[in-house]
Formats: structure tokens, sequence, C-alpha cells
């Protein structure tokens, strides 16, 4: 399995879908796993490369900086 973490962009577009609305305000890392978990079947492509703690750092660090908050922040 890769041992570094996947790009920021992968991350954020498999799981835009899964962080909009309310859950864009999440920042634990507890509620953002379990939504992971929830979301496994959508999320296959990118956990078959690397593992769901990896993908659960990257995308804490997305919903830190607001990334699926704004679509233009996304984009920059």
């Amino acid at each position: 399995m890769d041992q570094k973490d996947p790009d920021e962009r992968l991350v954020y577009l498999a799981c835009q879908h899964i962080f909009h609305g309310a859950n864009s305000l999440i920042r634990k890392r507890k509620p953002v796993m379990s939504l992971l978990q929830q979301n496994k079947p959508a999320l296959t492509d990118i956990l078959r490369e690397h593992n769901i703690d990896r993908t659960c750092n990257v995308a804490r660090r997305l919903l830190e900086d607001q990334v699926f908050h704004s679509a233009l922040r996304a984009k920059i």
C-alpha cells in the first residue's frame, strides 16, 4: 500500500458529495472517519490506493481549510 497521503485534489473530488452543507462544518476526526466509512462504496477507487486513515487526514485538512465549503476556495 502507498505510504504517502493521497493528493488533495483526489480527496476533494472523491469526497465533495459527502462533505457538503452541514457536513462541510465538521472538523473532528471521528465524525469525518464515520462519514468516510458510511460512504466506502463511493470511495473504492481512492481507498484501493490509499488507506482510510490517510484519506481521513487529508479530508480533515481540506475541511479545516474550508475547501468543501466554497467552490472558489476549492479551485485555489
